[in-house]
């Protein structure tokens, strides 16, 4: 996992250097909520809260 927030890390951060200035404060502010979302839910919760995505949802596509 620790491998993995580094490889986010390091993708957030090229993100930051390749947008204007004036976009990069927000940019470190979603790459704390990632990151921190991350470590707190893991990447299959967090993508899922991320995405509105429901256990009914999944269910759905399972039984289709």
């Amino acid at each position: 996992m620790e491998t993995d927030l580094k490889l986010v890390k390091a993708v957030l951060d090229l993100m930051r250097d390749s947008v204007p200035t004036d976009c990069q404060d927000l940019i470190d502010e979603l790459s704390k909520k990632i990151i921190r979302d991350l470590k707190e839910k893991g990447a299959n919760k967090a993508m899922r809260e991320w995405y509105g995505i429901t256990d009914e949802d999944l269910e759905m596509v399972v039984r289709e």
